[in-house]
């Protein structure tokens, strides 16, 4: 939300920014987000839930997003 709302400084897996697996990062990512979290919608696309590579479309290491 920071990104898309905020001062748009970000230091994520751009793949896991991408909540609902459609390509785009936009508000309908914010929005599966907290469906799940609080909605108990789908989980979002891999990587989650763990940190490293995703489905192909690129690739998040651990040690270049800071994800634990």
């Amino acid at each position: 939300m920071n990104e898309l709302f905020g001062d748009g400084r970000s230091s994520r897996c751009p793949l896991a920014a991408d909540c609902n697996g459609d390509g785009v990062e936009d508000t309908s990512d914010v929005i599966s987000a907290l469906s799940y979290i609080f909605l108990g919608g789908p989980p979002p696309p891999p990587p989650f839930p763990t940190c490293g590579a995703g489905d192909g479309a690129g690739s998040c290491e651990p040690e270049s997003t800071g994800c634990r």
